[in-house]
């Protein structure tokens, strides 16, 4: 929700990790959504996409961005609140996250969301 609030919309398609709070499995090669997700992702109105299984080049695409965020805000950083943590995340973002070029396609996030708005 934050996400969307920070970007000021919703996206058509969101790629997901298999993780429990999203899907309860597959069911003959089809995913099955975890139903309190599966009505999140209704209300925001966009299609959910899961990485497949053992494939480490879209998971990678999920894994990444958290590393990255880990390793270049999040350790070190105190906070008072997760609002307060929020807040700083979000700077951080405008100042350095969404700027930095993508390895793959060497545009930034702030590029990208430029052409695509």
């Amino acid at each position: 929700m934050n996400s969307f609030k920070y970007f000021g919309g919703v996206p058509q398609k969101v790629l997901f990790d298999n993780m429990r709070t999203v899907t309860d499995g597959r069911d003959q090669g089809l995913v099955k959504w975890n139903a309190r997700f599966a009505e999140f992702a209704a209300y925001y109105d966009f299609i959910p996409k899961a990485c497949r299984p053992y494939r480490a080049k879209t998971k990678g695409k999920v894994e990444r961005a958290i590393q990255y965020i880990t390793d270049s805000f999040y350790i070190g950083t105190t906070f008072d609140s997760i609002e307060d943590l929020n807040r700083q995340v979000e700077g951080w973002l405008d100042r350095i996250g969404n700027r930095k070029s993508n390895d793959t396609t060497g545009i930034s996030p702030q590029e990208r969301w430029s052409e695509e708005n």
